[in-house]
């Protein structure tokens, strides 16, 4: 007798084992089986995807931000300051033509300096008639400069005075004076 039960016993943990599923878990799938070794639609045959763990970045360490200093202050130049030097250039290739336009005449004050620098390969004179702005021109030789005391006003309109000594008044110069 105690074989017998011993053997339904059996017979019964085994039934038991084949009516749940059984599960076989690879890389890829899980197959689920029912008791009778058919695979069971209803029961999930996938694993969920592995979640990628998020790469933590490098501790990095802040670049140094570089001192600016301040740039110096430049004190501003009063455009009407006396001594102050305005620069004019006689452009290379002038020859014998005008020197400038009204649209390009300096703006100079009483009492600042016209310093005229020739960069053409020709010689040039600034004819000034009398009552004019300041003296009568001397020759400036090519790569030369010289300085006029600006001692009067002059309009801009009256340029017809103001000329190439060398070439006549087809070398017209503008510039205008004021207080």
């Amino acid at each position: 007798m105690f074989c017998l039960r011993f053997l339904v016993l059996i017979l019964m943990v085994g039934l038991v084992a084949c009516e749940g599923t059984l599960e076989t878990d690879s890389e890829s799938s899980t197959l689920a089986l029912d008791g009778q070794n058919e695979p069971n639609p209803s029961v999930s045959t996938r694993k969920p995807p592995a979640q990628p763990v998020p790469e933590t970045p490098p501790e990095t360490t802040p670049e140094p931000t570089p001192e600016i200093e301040p740039e110096p202050e430049t004190p501003e130049t009063d455009p009407a300051e006396p001594g102050l030097i305005i620069e004019f250039r006689i452009a290379d290739g002038t020859g014998q033509g005008k020197w400038n336009s009204m649209e390009t005449a300096p703006l100079l004050y009483v009492g600042q300096i016209l310093r005229i620098a020739n960069d053409d390969t020709q010689p040039h004179r600034l004819h000034v008639p009398g009552g004019g702005p300041f003296r009568h021109g001397e020759t400036i030789p090519p790569g030369a400069q010289v300085e006029y005391l600006v001692e009067a006003t002059w309009p801009l309109e009256t340029n017809a005075g103001m000329y190439d000594h060398n070439f006549g008044s087809s070398a017209g110069f503008w510039m205008q004076a004021v207080e």
